[in-house]
Order: C-alpha cells, then structure tokens, then sequence
C-alpha cells in the first residue's frame, strides 16, 4: 500500500475515499457516514506509512474460521484484513474475475475495530457492504482471512 498517495487522494480519510471509490465500479453500502472515524483502531494504517500485505485469496474465506468469533481469533493469535485491505481485495477480485468477494458468507476485518470494540465485516449481496458485528460473535458465516503483513 502506498500510503503517501492513497492519503492525498483520499483527503486523509481512506476508508470513505476507498468506499466511494468503489461506488463508481459498483453498488456499495457502509453502515456509517464516516468510517475512517468510526474505525479509528488498524493493526496496519496507511497513516503510519506505506506496507505490503498477502490475503489469502478465494471467493469465500476459508472454513476453518467458520463458527469462531473475533475474540477467538485474536486469542489464536490469527492475523486478518483491515478494512481497507478488504476493501482493495474486493476491487483487485473483480478488476480479475468480474466477479465479487464473499457472496455467501461475510469476511470479519479483524485487523480492525469499531470505536465500539465490534468487529467490521465486507460481504456482497447485490453490492459491496462494510457493516460490522459484535466481536463475540460466532455464526457459520462470519469468517475471516488470513493475512501475511
């Protein structure tokens, strides 16, 4: 990620300048106004400078992680997407596939934290959606992926 750039283009607010990005590809929803102050926590920030990541790639996110909560994760000491990694995975999917990420279930960005301590999510259902669940949450569809930073 190379931070610099994504900064000036974003007005120092990545996750809404990256989401309204993805709005011209296509559909997209966000449960806030402001999600770069709604999510203020991220293991990695483009605010800290550029850096490189590996997400572990397929449509849907691995089943090991089907039925454990952020919590869990953590606990297991599992290393997963930010929600700008999850948003920029979704665009580098479909600039490759024409296709979209997570149709079937929901990957947990558990890089990041609500300022509420939940745990952000990306899905598509008929367009691309940042919600976000309760970290201690567990539900077979609430998944998450692994990272390599």
């Amino acid at each position: 990620m190379v931070a610099k750039e994504l900064l000036e283009w974003t007005d120092i607010n990545p996750l809404e300048g990256v989401q309204e990005a993805l709005k011209k590809h296509f559909p997209g929803w966000e449960y806030s106004s402001d999600l770069d102050a709604d999510i203020p926590t991220n293991d990695r920030d483009p605010k800290n400078g550029s850096y490189a990541v590996w997400i572990e790639d397929g449509q849907e996110p691995d089943e090991r992680y089907a039925n454990k909560s952020a919590d869990d994760l953590k606990a297991e000491g599992h290393v997963g997407p930010t929600v700008l990694e999850r948003q920029l995975h979704e665009l580098d999917y479909f600039v490759e596939t024409s296709n979209h990420l997570d149709v079937q279930n929901i990957t947990l960005c558990t890089g990041s934290r609500h300022r509420d301590g939940g745990m952000p999510s990306g899905y598509w259902r008929g367009r691309f959606s940042v919600n976000w669940y309760d970290s201690s949450l567990r539900n077979p569809y609430l998944r998450s992926r692994r990272v390599w930073a």
